[in-house]
C-alpha cells in the first residue's frame, strides 16, 4: 500500500475550487505518482542515531547519503547553568545540522500536511527532496513553527539570557555566588543561578538529565 495514499490540498485564503489550489493539487499528486513507494518513502527518512563510539551526548544526522555529527545533551552535568548550555547548545546543533544537510532555514506548509524543506527553486536539488506529505497538518504546522531559523533565534536568545544573568565576574569570591543582572530585591542579593535562569531551565525540564531541585 502506497504510504501517502491522500493528500489534501488547502491553501490559507484559497478553497479547494480555486484555481491555482487545483493546479497545485495536480502537480503534487502527480510528482508523487510518480514515484515507487520505496523511493518516496527514501525521500521522507530523516534518520538521528547514536553510536556508542561516538562521544557522549553526540548524534549522526543522516540524509540519504550524506551525514553530520551535532552535539547532544549530556545527562551528567551537576550544575544547572552547565546542563542547560548544552541543552540549548544541542537543540541549536539539531537546527544547523539540518542546514548543513541541505534543508533551507524556513520551512513552509505549502498544503494541508504537506511540509515543505527546501524551495523548489533551489539550484541542484530535486524538489522532491524537500516535500513532505505526512498527512497531519497539526504536525506541519507544528514543525513549520519550529524550522531551522526560528529554533537557532530562540536558542540565541536564551544563549543570550544565561550571559546576562551570569554571577559576578570579576569580583570578590563571595560575590560570585549572587547574579549580577538581578543584583538586590528587598535589599536581599539575588543567589546564582537566579530566578530567571531556572524558569529558562525549565523549559527543558523533560529533557533528559533535568533536576527536581532546579525547579524555580
Amino acid at each position: 500500500m502506497r504510504p501517502v495514499a491522500v493528500v489534501v490540498i488547502w491553501l490559507a485564503g484559497a478553497s479547494e475550487d480555486t484555481p491555482a489550489v487545483q493546479a497545485h493539487g495536480r502537480s503534487l499528486t502527480d510528482r508523487i505518482g510518480r514515484m515507487s513507494d520505496d523511493d518516496l518513502l527514501t525521500r521522507l527518512q530523516r534518520n538521528i542515531r547514536v553510536d556508542p563510539e561516538m562521544p557522549p551526548g553526540t548524534m549522526e544526522l543522516r540524509s540519504g547519503s550524506n551525514t553530520v555529527r551535532v552535539t547532544g545533551i549530556s545527562a551528567a552535568e551537576d550544575d544547572l547553568v552547565t546542563w542547560l548550555r548544552r541543552a540549548i547548545g544541542a537543540r541549536r546543533s539539531l537546527a544547523l545540522g539540518a542546514i548543513e544537510l541541505g534543508s533551507d532555514e524556513k520551512w513552509t506548509e505549502i498544503s494541508s500536511g504537506v511540509l515543505q524543506t527546501i524551495a523548489e527553486d533551489k539550484p541542484g536539488i530535486d524538489p522532491m527532496d524537500g516535500l513532505h506529505p505526512l498527512g497531519d497538518s497539526t504536525l506541519t504546522r507544528l514543525m513549520e513553527a519550529n524550522d531551522p531559523q526560528d529554533t537557532i533565534a530562540r536558542c540565541e536568545a536564551e544563549l543570550a539570557i544565561l550571559d546576562e544573568h551570569g554571577p559576578f565576574d570579576p569580583a570578590p569570591e563571595w560575590l560570585s555566588a549572587f547574579c549580577r543582572r538581578c543584583r538586590e530585591i528587598d535589599d536581599h542579593r539575588v543567589a546564582w543561578p537566579c530566578r530567571t535562569i531556572r524558569l529558562l531551565g525549565s523549559g527543558y525540564k523533560h529533557r533528559p538529565g533535568y533536576r527536581e531541585e532546579w525547579k524555580p
